[in-house]
């Protein structure tokens, strides 16, 4: 339940983020800011981090697909469109996973009612953002992005499972190893373009703390 609650608000969160802080600053703050936590919280439970270089190779692919894209178009949709749209289409995730199963990932083979649950939802995405209208008032380019971060999401998790959790480490060891990857990526571009404005009001502060430390942090290990 808490876990629902945490990434349900992120939505709200990020659009609050966006008052000073760019795209990319909102997805580097909220990484980064969850890296910290799950590596001070590894630490104090006295869990190391990973030292297959080859692994550390998976988890930062993972951190692209599941911190990192999707952070940046998460936020740069939010720009242009409701943080409710951006709710609605993040629970396409699911089905973005069944479908790169079936394409990429087919030692996974799906059932046949699973299949059908795909076409349906599929078409269910579809009937809200009001593609037989030419998806109304929403801008195409953003629900694009929301589409491909969720993309990214359905194609990180059975990549995970293939190339990360055989290897029997403790989920805060791979969660802590995987967002600080996300973390390090992200900076340089931070450093470029991170900050909208320098108007610090204490509600998106508050905001992106929250993001960070639970959406990006405490919620892979819960």
């Amino acid at each position: 339940m808490a876990l629902g609650i945490v990434w349900g608000c992120s939505f709200i969160f990020i659009k609050l983020g966006l008052e000073f802080l760019t795209p990319i600053g909102v997805a580097f703050g909220r990484v980064s800011l969850g890296a910290l936590t799950l590596v001070f919280w590894a630490r104090y439970k006295g869990i190391e981090l990973p030292k297959d270089k080859k692994l550390w190779l998976h988890l930062w692919v993972v951190a692209l697909l599941l911190n990192v894209i999707p952070g940046f178009l998460f936020a740069f949709a939010e720009t242009k469109v409701t943080s409710i749209l951006a709710g609605i289409i993040n629970a396409v995730t699911p089905l973005m996973t069944l479908l790169a199963i079936m394409i990429a990932f087919r030692e996974e083979k799906p059932k046949n009612f699973q299949v059908v649950g795909l076409v349906l939802g599929f078409i269910g995405v579809l009937t809200v953002l009001g593609a037989w209208q030419g998806l109304g008032a929403n801008p195409i380019g953003a629900v694009l992005a929301l589409l491909l971060a969720v993309t990214c999401y359905g194609v990180s998790f059975p990549y995970s499972r293939k190339f990360v959790l055989p290897h029997k480490l403790k989920p805060e060891a791979i969660a802590a190893a995987q967002v600080s990857t996300g973390a390090i990526t992200l900076l340089p571009f931070y450093l470029i373009d991170g900050i909208a404005k320098d108007e610090y009001r204490p509600g998106p502060v508050l905001a992106m703390i929250a993001l960070g430390v639970f959406g990006s942090g405490f919620a892979y290990i819960w």
